[in-house]
């Protein structure tokens, strides 16, 4: 294997999931709508969640008459935060099989995936704004 060819994947597949996974966009930021009074006070961490807190309870369930409306954002958003963490971990799992099985089959003047272009995309339809659709 050509040695600048796997530092060359290595690069490319950085820059890929750091686009998908951070902005920098002074402009986007500023084009942002901003939260509500309401909003803004059900997202703070510093808060006493009771769905953050372990519970003692039957099957490990929250304290239900703790429990406020404005509870049940952060929580909502942190679950969803930590399975979008799961499923990427999973997908960059999937795309170094796939490199290593390609790297892994001989041809006559070199491995498959010294012939290959691999192009590796974000799952986000608009990665600036972080736009799922």
């Amino acid at each position: 294997m050509k040695p600048t060819l796997p530092l060359a994947l290595g690069i490319a597949l950085a820059l890929t999931v750091s686009g998908c996974s951070e902005s920098t966009s002074t402009e986007v930021a500023e084009s942002a709508p901003q939260p509500t009074a309401e909003v803004a006070e059900t997202t703070n961490p510093d808060m006493a969640n009771p769905f953050f807190a372990a519970s003692d309870l039957y099957m490990h369930y929250p304290p239900f008459d703790q429990i406020k409306n404005s509870d049940y954002v952060p929580a909502f958003e942190r679950g969803m935060e930590e399975q979008l963490a799961e499923i990427e971990v999973g997908q960059m799992e999937l795309l170094r099989d796939l490199l290593q099985d390609l790297r892994d089959v001989e041809e006559a003047d070199g491995s498959l995936l010294d012939n290959t272009l691999v192009l590796y995309g974000c799952h986000m339809g608009d990665a600036n704004i972080h736009n799922n659709s």
